[in-house]
C-alpha cells in the first residue's frame, strides 16, 4: 500500500497539494510491539537504524478527519520539553502513522508508587510539567482532549527525567471510554470539547495525585483500604459534587484543595486556564507541604493496579474483536464439519485468556 508524507502546509506555487511519495520503510525500520489498543498499534522502531522512536498506528476510521487536517501540521511543529514530539506523519488509504518521540521512563502513577518518599512538592511538580504542555497546546488554539494518568510518562528512568504529555487525541470519541470521571461534563453532554476540558481532567488528575483515588464516586463498593472512590458516580453527571473525605483529605493543604476545586468546575467558562494555574501558589511550590503522604501512596498502589488490571483487560477485549467471526465461531463450537468419534463428548469449556497474556503499551 503507497504511504504519503500527510501535507504539512498549503501547496507550493503551481505546485501538487501534496509532498512527495515516501515509504515509512525506507527511513524506519520497525521493531518490538509496545502495545495495541482498539483503534490503533503501537510499536518500537529505529530511525536509519540508529535513533530509537515510537511508531503509532492509527485506524482512519476512527479518526476525527477534520482535526487531522487542520490541527496535525501544526501539532507536528509544536516543541516543548514535557510534550512528547510528532517527528514523522505517513498516511495509507485504511492507516494514519505517527512517528513520535520515545519516551521510556514509567507511567507517572507508577513512579510514585514505587518511590520511597512522595510529598504534596512531588505532585506540584508533576502538575507544573502538565500546565507547561498543555499551555503551548492552548496557546496555539489546540486542545489535547484524551488527558488521563496513561497519558503522562517520564522521558526515561533517570530521577530528573521531565515528564511527557502523549501524544494528542485525533478520535472522534477517543474520551468516551474514560468517562467519567476524565472527560468533562460538557464533552460528556455531547457539547465539545477544548482547552478547558483539559483543565478539568487536570483536575482530576490533582485530585488522584494527592489522594489516591478518583472523585466523584461513592463511598460503597470501595477498596480494600476503605476508600472511597471505586463504585458509581455518587451524583447525576450533571451535578458532580465534589467532596474532600477524610482521612484521606486531612492532611492535605488547603492551597492544593483549592487549585483542585477551580479545575473542577462545572461550568468550562469558571475554570482557570493553563497559563493562569501556572501562577498559582501551590504550583508555583510556595505552599505545598512536605511530609510524606504514606496513605496516599498506599491508595495509589492499589488504584494503579486495578487500574492497569482493567486496561489489560479492556486490550483483550479489544484484540478479540479483530478476530473474524468465523474464527471467533469455531472457538466456541469447534470446527464446523461432521464431528470424529472422538469428539462426540462434549469437551470441556476454553479457559478465558490471560490478561498477563496481553502486551500494553502506551496507545
Amino acid at each position: 500500500m503507497v504511504e504519503l508524507g500527510l501535507p504539512l502546509g498549503p501547496p507550493a506555487e503551481g505546485g501538487a497539494g501534496r509532498a512527495a511519495t515516501r515509504h515509512l520503510h525506507d527511513s524506519y525500520i520497525l521493531g518490538e510491539l509496545l502495545g495495541r489498543g482498539a483503534t490503533s498499534t503501537v510499536y518500537k522502531c529505529l530511525f536509519k537504524g540508529k535513533r530509537e522512536c515510537a511508531c503509532k498506528i492509527l485506524k482512519k476510521s476512527a479518526l476525527d478527519r477534520r482535526r487531522v487536517d487542520n490541527e496535525l501540521p501544526d501539532l507536528r511543529e509544536l516543541r516543548h520539553p514535557n510534550m512528547v514530539e510528532i517527528r514523522d506523519v505517513f498516511e495509507t488509504a485504511d492507516e494514519l502513522t505517527l512517528v513520535l518521540e520515545l519516551a521510556e521512563g514509567a507511567e507517572l502513577l507508577e513512579r510514585i508508587a514505587e518511590r520511597g518518599f512522595y510529598s504534596e512538592q512531588t505532585a506540584a511538580r508533576a502538575v507544573r510539567q502538565i500546565l507547561g504542555a498543555l499551555q503551548c497546546l492552548h496557546s496555539r488554539g489546540h486542545a489535547h482532549r484524551a488527558l488521563r494518568p496513561e497519558k503522562l510518562v517520564f522521558a526515561s528512568e533517570a530521577e530528573e527525567a521531565p515528564l511527557k504529555l502523549l501524544a494528542v487525541g485525533l478520535g472522534v470519541n477517543h474520551l468516551l471510554p474514560t468517562a467519567p470521571p476524565y472527560c468533562a461534563p460538557e464533552a460528556n453532554k455531547g457539547e465539545g470539547a477544548g482547552p478547558a476540558s483539559d483543565m478539568w481532567s487536570l483536575g482530576v488528575v490533582a485530585y488522584i495525585l494527592l489522594c489516591g483515588f478518583e472523585p466523584f464516586a461513592s463511598e460503597n463498593g470501595g477498596s480494600s483500604s476503605g476508600q472511597p472512590g471505586q463504585g458509581e458516580p455518587t451524583e447525576p453527571l450533571g451535578h458532580h459534587a465534589l467532596h474532600f473525605p477524610g482521612p484521606w483529605w486531612d492532611e492535605v493543604s488547603d492551597s492544593a484543595k483549592d487549585l483542585v476545586t477551580q479545575l473542577l468546575q462545572v461550568d468550562p467558562a469558571s475554570r482557570p486556564t493553563a497559563e493562569e494555574c501556572l501562577q498559582h501558589p501551590w504550583v508555583r511550590g510556595d505552599t505545598p507541604r512536605t511530609q510524606h503522604m504514606d496513605a496516599t501512596v498506599r491508595s495509589l498502589r492499589e488504584f494503579n493496579a486495578r487500574r492497569k488490571f482493567r486496561a489489560a483487560t479492556q486490550a483483550v477485549v479489544a484484540t478479540q474483536r479483530l478476530v473474524s467471526p468465523e474464527k471467533r465461531l469455531s472457538r466456541v463450537l469447534g470446527p464446523l464439519g461432521p464431528p470424529s468419534p472422538q469428539e462426540e463428548a462434549p469437551a470441556a469449556p476454553a479457559a478465558p485468556p490471560s490478561v498477563h497474556d496481553d502486551k500494553r503499551g502506551r496507545c
